[in-house]
């Protein structure tokens, strides 16, 4: 999990200093994007393992094998997907077959955290979740 995560964050350094002109925002990509993180995030609400495992890439099925492990993984850390009260999505970026999505959650807890989604463009141009980074802002929301 350790180096999905370290993946993830050279990604999203790697997108955002990269000479390409990123794609920011508004673009068909970031609206299909969010639509698969928030799919995961409500599967990982209501401990619907099989739902979240189905969003993730080919290379985190390979690494988890099933959807109880994948889950056990996600679970094993604090984390604000299983319960949180606040989403709130920010930058889009891609470079080629790879893209970042950024968000800030906040939980039942008032933690904010702040959240990269590293994510893969498929075959069939669809996205998959491809690894996370996942940073507790030490900020509450009041």
């Amino acid at each position: 999990m350790l180096a999905r995560l370290a993946c993830a964050a050279s990604t999203l350094g790697l997108l955002l200093a990269s000479g390409a002109a990123p794609a920011v925002a508004y673009e068909a990509g970031s609206m299909e994007a969010r639509a698969v993180i928030q799919r995961q995030l409500d599967a990982f609400k209501h401990n619907d393992a099989d739902s979240a495992f189905a969003l993730a890439s080919p290379s985190l099925k390979e690494t988890y094998a099933n959807p109880k492990n994948f889950l056990d993984s996600v679970r094993s850390g604090e984390t604000p997907f299983f319960k949180r009260r606040i989403i709130e999505y920010h930058d889009f970026v891609t470079a080629g077959d790879d893209a970042a999505q950024s968000l800030v959650l906040v939980d039942e807890d008032s933690n904010v955290w702040t959240v990269v989604y590293k994510l893969a463009r498929q075959p069939d141009g669809s996205w998959l979740v491809d690894g996370v980074v996942l940073v507790k802002s030490g900020a509450v929301d009041a």
